[in-house]
């Protein structure tokens, strides 16, 4: 069996253009894995095409909860997304708009009434050797601002979940 690298608690990374997303950050966090070297598209491919199911039906289920709200759906079309192969500012996914890329970040969100909020993916090589040269560490981010006190209690009430979900997307990268 495959060593599979565990998934850490971490600081947002030094030099993620998450944190110019928003300019007021009230909710941060970030973790990160140690995987072998892909580039950022097929990453953040994967991480959306291999998604457990059970992330799918929370989603909908999310969507219907807050459909009254007037928040915005996250269902992404994965037909959609299997025939992209790179992706740009402006391209969306599901709940997610790409904001700013280069080779090394993606950084993706959206803003509403509510909240604001960021999600980064990040790269950044292993140069401890030679042969480490195509391993990296990728990061997961989210900053949050809230604009309202329904923004508070929706984001208390997802919380738990958008932890255990990074966390478990971040599992299934090797």
């Amino acid at each position: 069996m495959a060593n599979r690298q565990p998934v850490t608690k971490v600081e947002i990374p030094a030099d993620s253009k998450i944190a110019d997303s928003i300019d007021r950050i009230e909710y941060s966090d970030a973790y990160a894995k140690e995987i072998a070297g892909a580039d950022i598209d097929t990453i953040l491919k994967s991480i959306f095409l291999d998604a457990p199911q059970w992330i799918g039906v929370l989603a909908k289920l999310r969507d219907q909860a807050v459909s009254i709200f007037a928040l915005k759906p996250c269902i992404l079309e994965p037909g959609q997304l299997k025939a992209q192969k790179s992706f740009k500012v402006g391209d969306r996914l599901g709940i997610f708009r790409i904001r700013a890329k280069n080779n090394q970040e993606i950084v993706m969100g959206e803003n509403d009434k509510h909240l604001d909020f960021c999600v980064s993916l990040h790269l950044c090589p292993i140069l401890e050797s030679a042969m480490d040269s195509h391993r990296q560490t990728v990061t997961l981010s989210t900053v949050v601002r809230f604009n309202t006190l329904f923004g508070r209690v929706y984001f208390a009430v997802i919380k738990p979940f958008h932890k255990i979900i990074v966390q478990t997307l971040l599992e299934r990268l090797s």
